[in-house]
């Protein structure tokens, strides 16, 4: 099984970034699941294909305050061959003001609408 984690994950500093790893390499222990690929937000530079572990692998894929950014996300998530799409975004904020944020708690809604399991 492959999952695709969407939330923030170190070295952010936020809690949701902590809980995120902690169940990342939980999820990364049991023997269905092949590969956990997690797409973050990133400071400074975008980073591809982190790897964490054997089976998790990091995509810092995202700036906050940036629309173009979340596109690029939704496309990539639309894109990909993952099995299961987990959210961790109920404590998230995609920047400062309200179109980011509701496009970026958009996302969920339009995988369902394409028909991928959330």
């Amino acid at each position: 099984m492959k999952i695709a984690l969407i939330s923030g994950f170190p070295p952010s500093i936020w809690n949701i970034a902590e809980y995120a790893e902690e169940i990342a390499f939980a999820l990364s222990a049991h023997n269905a699941v092949s590969k956990i690929q997690v797409y973050s937000h990133y400071q400074n530079n975008p980073a591809n294909g982190i790897v964490v572990s054997d089976k998790i692998t990091v995509d810092y894929c995202w700036r906050l305050d940036s629309i173009l950014d979340l596109i690029d996300l939704k496309k990539k998530l639309v894109n990909s061959d993952h099995d299961v799409f987990l959210f961790m975004i109920h404590h998230m904020t995609w920047g400062a003001g309200r179109l980011h944020n509701f496009m970026g708690h958009l996302l969920p809604y339009y995988l369902k609408i394409k028909g991928k399991k959330l």
